[in-house]
């Protein structure tokens, strides 16, 4: 009697654990979203006609696999779209403890930033179609700055690889569609880049 109850209670525990490593239903997803970035460019103390544009359009592409019910893992492409700080000859900003003054009228320096990352997912589901989730990954970037004025043009391009992470809410309208809403932050070495956007995924 006793082997009958420990080979039940054996069967029982293998049950449940291969219920909870069954594979999740249409694990892969792609995904398209849009919203708002901030680029912290590190500029302050503008004086005269200088004026600092740190907000733009971004859009991001991803895709993911769904590893259970809690897990999952994730990769994006990113478009940050640009800052832009623009001034004429005898106008002064700061950056990073140093003050400058333009030197020709009509500048124009702009800053563009995009890139491509890969992430791990811990999310819950509240109810069938609400789910909390949050995400910590690593993002390989690259920025290219512009300088254009009435004296000539410049540019500049710089690369790294940094830490990003943030927190969403996905709603799910059917077993395979659903919306998502995220705030994410990204690190380009001392700077920080900030994303807030909503999207589709469909899943396969």
């Amino acid at each position: 009697m006793k082997k009958i109850i420990a080979t039940a209670g054996l069967c029982l525990l293998a049950s449940s654990a291969l219920a909870q490593s069954a594979p999740e239903k249409n694990p892969f997803y792609l995904g398209l979203s849009g919203g708002q970035t901030k680029i912290d460019t590190g500029v302050t103390g503008l004086t005269g006609t200088a004026t600092l544009d740190e907000t733009d359009t971004g859009f991001k592409i991803f895709g993911g696999l769904k590893i259970d019910s809690i897990w999952g893992a994730e990769l994006q492409y990113v478009d940050f779209g640009k800052a832009s700080l623009k001034g004429n000859n005898g106008d002064r900003f700061n950056y990073q403890g140093t003050q400058y003054q333009f030197t020709s009228n009509n500048v124009d320096v702009s800053l563009k930033a995009k890139s491509y990352g890969v992430s791990m997912l811990a999310g819950y589901d509240v109810s069938k179609m609400f789910r909390p989730f949050a995400k910590v990954g690593l993002h390989h970037w690259k920025s290219t700055e512009s300088v254009n004025s009435n004296a000539g043009g410049a540019s500049l391009s710089d690369s790294g690889t940094d830490l990003f992470y943030g927190v969403g809410v996905q709603f799910s309208f059917t077993d395979r569609v659903a919306a998502r809403l995220e705030a994410e932050q990204y690190k380009f070495d001392s700077d920080k880049v900030q994303l807030i956007s909503a999207g589709l995924t469909v899943s396969f």
